[in-house]
């Protein structure tokens, strides 16, 4: 993926913020806007379904986490440790915009 591109998604999602805790929440607010769910992504080699970010479960510690769906079980999961299935697209970009970012 073009790194100006995600460079400037992340602007976007962090455009007001004053520090590393404010882009974090920054981040968390617009992905929670951005990613179109539910999508195919790969977790550990396994198919899961992206539900949604999982905002209870996020924290600047832990990052931005996701709800996955697997074998109808629900778990929250690092959103920087999955691959969307579909490597191009606007869920593509904004899942590798947050790992550019969280690094």
């Amino acid at each position: 993926m073009d790194e100006e591109r995600l460079q400037d998604l992340i602007a976007e999602a962090t455009v007001d913020c004053y520090d590393e805790i404010e882009a974090f929440w920054g981040m968390l607010a617009q992905l929670d806007i951005e990613l179109r769910c539910p999508f195919e992504a790969t977790v550990l080699g396994d198919k899961v379904q992206v539900l949604g970010v999982d905002n209870d479960a996020s924290s600047e510690r832990r990052g931005v986490m996701v709800t996955v769906e697997k074998n109808g079980r629900t778990y929250a999961f690092p959103l920087a440790e999955i691959e969307p299935v579909q490597q191009t697209g606007h869920n593509a970009e904004w899942v590798a915009a947050y790992k550019l970012w969280s690094r």
